[in-house]
């Protein structure tokens, strides 16, 4: 039992050399212009993949929902759309959200969720088991 315990030990207090997918070092600081995004961040960002459908003008089109915060998310989706065009972003387990579009490059894009309580309430349980809202009280 000791061997095991010295053995997680010595495992914890190893330094990670990547990332989960093995293309970059940890240890290896970020972009300036990444780092200046999250210091801007209201909400916390958690990486997702859920699958959705972008709503404009009584049309859908499918996205794939890459991250998400209580307000905004990235998309993946082929429709191009300038900023300020307001559409509402389906996700079956969720229900709609209204939102704009505040970017747009390539097949991404990035949104504004109209009310921070409407996705707080739309996402339930989600938001505290992605730590979507680190102010909330834990409810275990």
């Amino acid at each position: 039992m000791k061997l095991f315990s010295k053995l997680l030990k010595s495992e914890a207090d190893a330094p990670a050399a990547s990332d989960e997918a093995g293309d970059v070092a940890l240890d290896e600081a970020p972009p300036a212009d990444e780092v200046l995004a999250e210091e801007r961040r209201e909400h916390p960002r958690r990486a997702v993949l859920w699958m959705g459908e972008l709503g404009l003008g009584g049309a859908t089109f499918d996205c794939q929902v890459w991250n998400v915060s209580l307000s905004g998310a990235k998309l993946r989706s082929t429709l191009p759309l300038g900023p300020g065009t307001a559409v509402a972003l389906t996700l079956p387990r969720f229900g709609v959200l209204p939102a704009n579009v505040i970017w747009h490059s390539e097949n991404e894009m990035g949104l504004a969720f109209s009310s921070t309580e409407e996705v707080r309430a739309a996402l339930g349980e989600t938001v505290r088991s992605l730590g979507l809202d680190p102010g909330a009280p834990d409810t275990e």
